[in-house]
């Protein structure tokens, strides 16, 4: 069920520089406030405090509308459909910003994959000296290459060398 607008209600909508108009049943946003909303929320800025803070609150304009506009706006502005891009220079220039973007999120991942790999290392390395000083409290096997006159320290201090050789590698 769509909310239709009071008379007071549709005078103030249409005194606000977002609105571009207003009829009972519908707002049309002003091309500058969709620019300006897709920043914002691109900024990481929630879209009920976008729109509040163009004297758009939530109780008049209502929540279903919100997410609708967000969705719409993201979609056409994804697509490269949107307003902004008239002229072959805009587009290019949103097409060279989305390349962009796909770019950082390229280096990103790559990044995040190399900490996550060296990450892993060191779990391994902690996880094989906790197992050393375990087998230290509860005694050295004879077999082992420490012997039982070696300390804990320098058992730990062998290995750890041990490690950093192999991950050097």
């Amino acid at each position: 069920m769509r909310k239709s607008f009071t008379e007071t209600e549709m005078a103030y909508l249409q005194q606000l520089s977002a609105v571009e108009n207003v009829t009972p049943t519908r707002i049309i946003y002003s091309e500058s406030f969709k620019r300006h909303f897709l920043r914002e929320y691109h900024a990481g800025r929630k879209p009920t405090e976008i729109f509040r803070e163009a004297g758009l609150p939530v109780l008049v304009v209502g929540r279903k509308r919100i997410e609708r506009c967000t969705y719409r706006w993201l979609r056409t502005y994804a697509s490269g459909d949107n307003h902004d891009a008239d002229t072959p220079a805009k587009r290019s220039r949103f097409q060279s910003k989305q390349s962009e973007d796909r770019s950082e999120r390229v280096a990103l991942l790559k990044e995040t994959g190399n900490l996550i790999s060296a990450l892993s290392m060191a779990l391994r390395s902690a996880d094989h000296i906790l197992t050393i000083l375990k087998s230290s409290e509860h005694g050295v096997p004879e077999d082992s290459a420490y012997t039982q006159n070696d300390s804990k320290e320098s058992r730990l201090a062998q290995e750890t060398e041990t490690i950093r050789r192999d991950t050097s590698d």
